[in-house]
């Protein structure tokens, strides 16, 4: 009369489940490289901003006239947190400006010296990027 016909073609519960499992095994296995790659995304985020910063000290330093010793000093001396100092609160680093200058033993005659520009993260005290460039300093 009536006939019950079993199908078996369809997923039961424990399949699903060890499913699920297995997708979440292999989501965890690549936790680690997420985790470097936002690292790595924040240590590259700060090196730029540094190159930035480094970058527009360089500028002021060519826009210096006259380019003698008394404003290339003043420069090198210069304590100003607006264009000396960049903080990101959401990264929680402070990079500050640090120059080292030496006028010409002889002020009077002209000459070439080095000036080297380094950015530091405050919170560790450590260089993040630093360069150098020659300053014809004028009498």
């Amino acid at each position: 009369m009536n006939r019950i016909t079993q199908d078996e073609s369809g997923l039961g519960l424990i399949e699903i489940v060890v499913a699920m499992f297995m997708i979440a095994l292999i989501a965890i296995s690549f936790l680690p490289f997420l985790i470097h790659s936002f690292q790595a995304t924040r240590a590259n985020t700060t090196l730029a901003t540094a190159n930035q910063l480094l970058d527009q000290q360089f500028d002021q330093l060519r826009g210096l006239q006259p380019a003698n010793c008394a404003a290339v000093e003043a420069f090198r001396n210069r304590a100003d947190t607006t264009l000396d100092r960049v903080v990101d609160s959401a990264r929680n680093v402070t990079l500050t400006v640090s120059r080292s200058f030496t006028c010409p033993a002889n002020p009077a005659k002209s000459g070439a010296e080095r000036m080297t520009i380094t950015i530091v993260n405050s919170a560790t005290g450590a260089a993040v990027t630093s360069a150098s460039t020659i300053v014809y300093v004028t009498p």
